[in-house]
């Protein structure tokens, strides 16, 4: 019973990610997306992430995947881009590419999302994000048209969302904006708000309750159907962690044991 795999966007020139690490630690298989950078972005970003979903389905018996256990995630400006090909998957502007791959579905079958930009506009709108994606002076259809809360319908992907209340770079509006939407919508979602961390944050013991997210994300699939059932998910209580190479810190993976590490010494 083949686990999932996950479509990750990461920046061309970025490094390797924990949360890569993290979920290959549960056995799926991650494809990381090095998509253009252009400005604005839109939409040479979601263009590749259609090619990609589309290439990553299209070889899913070569890489001994599922093809209908084929998601999506991202954190900050890469959970908008993994958000938008859920909501845009099908768009002309990006689906018609051409070639014989345009006859594969590049729809991801779930999304994982921490820490997302959401909206362009208002007070909770991330002004980096904006301007990469859309320019200085977009026009007001184009930012209502990548302001995912207004774009979601029940057609949508199952949705996780992870955000902090300290998050002071994207705040948790972005996250509450689209969560009620896709409520609104009748979409499948689900969502977890945590006090303490900063952006992109969460994944090592140290931020407590935080960091507990990918056991919950990890439940999420496995209820979903897209991880096979296992001997570790939350009926047998308990985590683990692992230690991450890049960092030095634990990072929380499966649900078995976990142990936070003692305070230092004073």
């Amino acid at each position: 019973d083949a686990p999932a795999a996950a479509a990750a966007p990461k920046a061309a020139g970025a490094g390797p990610s924990s949360i890569t690490q993290w979920m290959n630690s549960l056995g799926v298989t991650v494809f990381v997306l090095l998509y253009r950078l252009e400005v604005p972005d839109y939409p040479a970003a979601l263009q590749d992430a259609v090619q990609a979903m589309r290439v990553v389905r299209s070889r899913a018996q070569e890489f001994g995947l599922v093809p209908n256990r084929i998601g999506a995630g991202g954190g900050s400006a890469g959970a908008h881009l993994a958000g938008s090909l859920g909501a845009f998957y099908n768009d002309p502007v990006v689906a018609q590419v051409g070639g014989k791959l345009e006859a594969i579905s590049a729809k991801p079958d779930f999304i994982i999302m921490f820490f997302p930009v959401v909206t362009m506009e208002g007070p909770a709108v991330e002004r980096g994000s904006r301007n990469s994606l859309l320019g200085q002076n977009p026009t007001p259809g184009l930012v209502e048209k990548m302001s995912l809360e207004k774009q979601v319908t029940k057609d949508m992907p199952p949705v996780f969302l992870i955000h902090t209340l300290q998050d002071t770079t994207a705040p948790v509006e972005n996250s509450l904006l689209l969560f009620s939407a896709l409520r609104k919508a009748g979409a499948s979602v689900e969502m977890h708000l945590f006090e303490k961390g900063a952006h992109s944050s969460g994944i090592y013991a140290n931020f407590g309750t935080t960091a507990t997210w990918p056991t919950l994300a990890e439940e999420w699939m496995r209820s979903h159907g897209w991880l096979p059932d296992s001997p570790t998910s939350l009926k047998y209580r308990g985590a683990t962690a692992v230690a991450s190479p890049a960092q030095g810190q634990p990072m929380l993976t499966t649900p078995r044991q976990y142990q936070a590490p003692a305070p230092a010494a004073p």
